[in-house]
């Protein structure tokens, strides 16, 4: 029989290490919330079934296996939304295509990048953004909204679109011109609008600014969690989780 001292000291030994390990000494399992967008495809949408999924879904699901965590999914309807609950702790992390800015990193904790993130121009034939009197909407708290901003002239106006349903209606409608938007916004512009068939085309932005490593967003309140998510990021990668979620769902390689 171990004596009660020596129990205790091994007990406070054990507890020690797990709490530095961010295990939990109890065996209690972990609950984490994961902010995603609504109706955002190729990223996070509900299929035929009604279940979630999409790239983000599946690389937070992947990502909650790996540190062992109970996740909850909280669908969100913009963008500035997910910024807004990973800011004020209302989510423990965000897998969307976010691009790191000064202004974000003041308010949350970023990983290390998961994706290759581009950005294009979708508008009709021979539009620019140096076109005259041009109107171009753009998802809200996006990076590509302060982009068009300083790109802009007086007689230009930019529009911001809660959710890219809104976004796509505001150019079916005819309301703008034009619209600056993420790879992952211009996957689920293609498949969920006719803008294509109306006369719209894709254009590459040679825009450094828009181009960047996409990674995923932690809230300021848990430095261990980034530490751990960065982890699991490895081993996804490195045993072809991450390369086959890639191929569910994108057409096209991003990692």
């Amino acid at each position: 029989m171990i004596p009660l001292i020596r129990r205790s000291a091994l007990q406070l030994i054990v507890f020690s290490l797990c709490c530095a390990l961010g295990i939990s000494a109890v065996g209690a399992e972990e609950r984490l919330t994961v902010g995603v967008m609504k109706g955002a495809k190729p990223g996070s949408y509900r299929n035929e079934k009604g279940e979630m999924t999409g790239f983000s879904v599946d690389v937070g699901r992947a990502l909650c296996k790996i540190v062992d965590a109970n996740c909850t999914f909280v669908e969100m309807g913009s963008l500035q939304e997910l910024i807004d609950a990973v800011t004020n702790n209302q989510v423990d992390f965000v897998p969307a295509s976010l691009l790191e800015t000064p202004e974000r990193s003041a308010k949350m904790l970023f990983t290390t990048p998961y994706f290759r993130s581009s950005s294009y121009l979708l508008a009709r034939k021979g539009v620019g953004l140096t076109t005259p009197r041009l109107r171009v909407v753009v998802l809200n708290g996006a990076r590509q909204m302060d982009y068009v901003r300083s790109k802009l002239s007086k007689d230009q106006e930019l529009i911001p679109a809660a959710t890219l349903i809104d976004l796509i209606k505001v150019l079916e409608k005819g309301e703008a011109d034009a619209s600056v938007l993420a790879m992952f916004q211009a996957t689920t512009v293609l498949s969920e609008s006719n803008l294509i068939a109306s006369g719209f085309v894709f254009m590459p932005l040679d825009a450094p600014e828009l181009t960047g490593d996409a990674k995923i967003a932690v809230t300021r309140t848990k430095p261990q969690l980034r530490d751990r998510l960065n982890e699991a990021l490895r081993i996804i990668r490195a045993n072809g989780v991450l390369e086959q979620i890639n191929s569910r769902h994108i057409p096209f390689r991003v990692i």
